[in-house]
């Protein structure tokens, strides 16, 4: 038996409070995640939990400190879309950028297309359009 039950939640660290602001517009009010907690740590670290579906959450975890260099980064999140030429449209029109669209469906059968985007802050986001 595995000792992992499941996936959690990928940590959003946007780098200063011009990319901490955006980050929470484009994830809260941009596409409509609903916020479960909303705190100060006593380390001063700004957390914002995010419910995005599926028991999966965002963390956005915001200081006034720079950001050191990290030796293990993550790649991307990914995030499962119904419409994705909509998804796509909303957040290009907010802030994010167009990295690649597939326009084929997916050899593995486990979606029809994708589109990767860069956040406003900066992290690279997946959109998957399911079967």
């Amino acid at each position: 038996m595995s000792k992992i039950i499941g996936f959690h939640h990928p940590s959003v660290k946007p780098c200063g409070l011009e990319a901490q602001e955006k980050a929470i517009h484009f994830y809260r009010d941009v596409l409509e995640l609903p916020v479960i907690s909303d705190s100060l740590a006593p380390d001063g670290h700004h957390r914002i939990m995010l419910d995005a579906g599926n028991g999966v959450c965002i963390e956005l975890s915001m200081s006034n400190e720079p950001v050191p260099e990290q030796a293990g980064v993550v790649n991307h999140i990914a995030l499962s879309v119904e419409n994705l030429d909509e998804i796509v449209e909303l957040v290009l029109a907010n802030g994010a950028s167009l990295i690649k669209i597939s326009q084929k469906p997916s050899t593995t059968g486990l979606f029809r297309r994708n589109a990767f985007v860069t956040a406003p802050s900066g992290e690279m986001i997946e959109l998957v359009e399911l079967v």
